[in-house]
């Protein structure tokens, strides 16, 4: 896991809000990778973080705004900050849906643990890849909004 004390203050900061609709995800990936070329990131940490960054967005596309009322503004905020000292990029994903924790739930059970592939249980599989892709991931719950933050060192 990264050091938060080790970090510079971020150089650079951009946020777009979309619809939370998985058809925004182009959108999304479009506004992250012209900070991440910017910034060049090398094409291995730029593949990582898309991975993480799919799998949250979809989820909070799919199920944050579950059952919530027509007055629910249904959207997702997301944040880049480009860090120098490690080259570094942090990715928030805010959503005021329902709470939900993904890093809560224990890691999802891979095929080496199984006798079948059909004994595998369904499900996590996303949230598992999202960590491994990352340097770190952080979930927080901050006045009524879920916020999950990647942190991708980009050396």
């Amino acid at each position: 896991m990264a050091d938060d004390k080790a970090r510079a203050p971020a150089e650079e900061r951009a946020v777009l809000v979309v619809p939370a609709q998985a058809t925004e995800l182009p959108r999304v990936n479009q506004f992250l990778h012209a900070g991440l070329d910017r910034h060049l990131c090398p094409a291995h940490a730029r593949e990582q973080l898309d991975i993480a960054v799919e799998e949250l967005f979809v989820n909070v596309c799919k199920y944050a705004y579950e059952g919530a009322g027509a007055d629910v503004a249904r959207t997702a905020r997301v944040t880049q900050a480009f860090g120098a000292k490690p080259p570094s990029v942090t990715v928030e994903i805010v959503d005021s849906g329902a709470p939900f924790d993904p890093l809560a739930k224990p890691d999802a059970a891979t095929a080496d643990a199984f006798e079948s592939v059909a004994d595998i249980p369904i499900g996590g599989l996303g949230i598992l890849m999202a960590k491994q892709s990352v340097d770190e991931m952080r979930y927080e719950r901050i006045d009524g909004c879920n916020v999950v933050t990647l942190f991708k060192l980009l050396a």
